[in-house]
């Protein structure tokens, strides 16, 4: 048997590897989401980009109190990888933007959060106006306090 018997597939380009090196790749996409969705800022990232439709990354960041640039560079780098955000490349007068909007896959996260919150009412009796609240505006949520 080969020293290396990992049935994992192999990264094919550099988000990969930063998925992979961050334990967070894995054969079964449902698992790969889960845990990109575990991570600090996510859903964060997630609940901007459903109220905003397109954010460029400085705009992300600002947004965000607490998060350095390259927390939210990984954040980003998995979401692009897991097709749930796409970048967008224009530019005006000689200047390059780049904006962040979701895939047609990744409109589907915030019913997804909102699926979540709402299980989360049910099961442990939180406030129901926790639904219509953004997480990072939540005072429970203690990964942003300061």
């Amino acid at each position: 048997m080969p020293e290396n018997s990992d049935k994992r597939k192999k990264p094919k380009n550099k988000a990969n590897k930063n998925a992979e090196s961050n334990g967070m790749y894995f054969k079964c996409k449902t698992l790969s989401l889960l845990h990109i969705l575990g991570k600090r800022w996510t859903v964060d990232v997630i609940e901007m980009l459903d109220s905003k439709n397109e954010l460029s990354f400085n705009e992300i960041l600002r947004m965000l109190n607490g998060v350095t640039p390259r927390a939210l560079s990984n954040i980003l780098s998995d979401l692009l990888n897991a097709q749930v955000i796409q970048k967008t490349k224009s530019s005006k007068g000689g200047v390059m933007k780049i904006k962040y909007s979701f895939t047609d896959k990744g409109k589907s996260f915030e019913q997804f959060i909102q699926s979540g919150k709402k299980l989360g009412v049910d099961l442990y009796s939180i406030d129901a106006s926790c639904i219509d609240r953004k997480c990072s505006e939540c005072s429970l949520n203690a990964l942003h306090s300061k």
